[in-house]
């Protein structure tokens, strides 16, 4: 089967771009066409898989079925258009912001390669060392230093200043996560602890039982937006346990490995 698989841009590490080399990294038994707006329109495609609006746009005329995939409720190129045979949200939140625009659309979680994203070192017992991954790193990046160096422990931060490729080995050279939606996926599946905090709020400390509300804004911090001070957050911290992980790992593997996505993406 011949797969577009289209997104505004490509080639760096924003959210989209991660989920879409997921999935292009995951369809190898298919033939896959990365389209951002730059590109040609192809002919002859069985399928075209689209994030972005402005994709849609030029994609819309496609004599296939057309997938739109909307991952948030406040960029504008996440805002729905007509011109998609079925609309896909990542989670509750954006499928109620689809509906009130008008758009029918049903929840794909967001697919995390498991065989990637995996443990690969033991976290320690006692939380030492913690990591902050984000692209924006507002007022949180202050709070979080200092809450860390309250309570000795080692902070890395990655994305913003300091864009790695190699995500994978940092999350394991870590015990617990700071970060948002892929990013909180990603450490999860790597067996370690969680913290949903940046520059939309706070969701506070995971685990697999408090997740299937967290998942609702796709672990946005917009599910509580507590805008944490420094003691509130040492606390949420505190909260670190080892076997947290692996619990956390189990909730990924149920609800977001990639094959499941996939799954559902080829069957709607």
């Amino acid at each position: 089967m011949r797969i577009i698989l289209a997104n505004s841009f490509i080639g760096g590490r924003t959210g989209s771009e991660t989920w879409l080399e997921t999935m292009s990294d995951n369809l190898k038994k298919h033939q896959v066409i990365l389209f951002d707006e730059n590109s040609s329109i192809p002919h002859d495609i069985d399928l075209a898989i689209i994030n972005h609006n402005t994709c849609l746009k030029r994609l819309k005329d496609l004599k296939c079925k057309k997938i739109f995939t909307s991952h948030g409720i406040i960029p504008s190129l996440e805002q729905p258009i007509k011109g998609a045979d079925i609309y896909v949200s990542v989670s509750e939140e954006v499928q109620e912001h689809l509906k009130n625009l008008g758009f029918d659309s049903i929840i794909i979680r967001n697919g995390i390669d498991c065989e990637k994203f995996k443990k690969i070192k033991e976290p320690n017992i006692i939380l030492k060392n913690v990591l902050y991954s984000s692209n924006y790193q507002g007022k949180a990046l202050k709070v979080i230093q200092k809450a860390c160096q309250e309570l000795n422990l080692n902070l890395t931060v990655i994305g913003k200043d300091n864009r790695v490729s190699n995500v994978v080995d940092y999350i394991n050279n870590s015990d617990l996560v700071i970060g948002l939606g892929r990013t909180a996926y990603e450490a999860m599946a790597c067996e370690r602890n969680v913290i949903i905090y940046d520059y939309n709020g706070g969701d506070g400390y995971v685990t697999k039982q408090n997740m299937i509300e967290l998942r609702k804004n796709n672990c946005s911090g917009r599910r509580y937006k507590k805008d944490y001070t420094i003691e509130e957050l040492k606390n949420e911290l505190l909260k670190y346990n080892k076997d947290t992980g692996r619990e956390l790992r189990e909730y990924i593997l149920e609800h977001n490995n990639i094959q499941k996505t996939l799954s559902q993406y080829l069957t709607i």
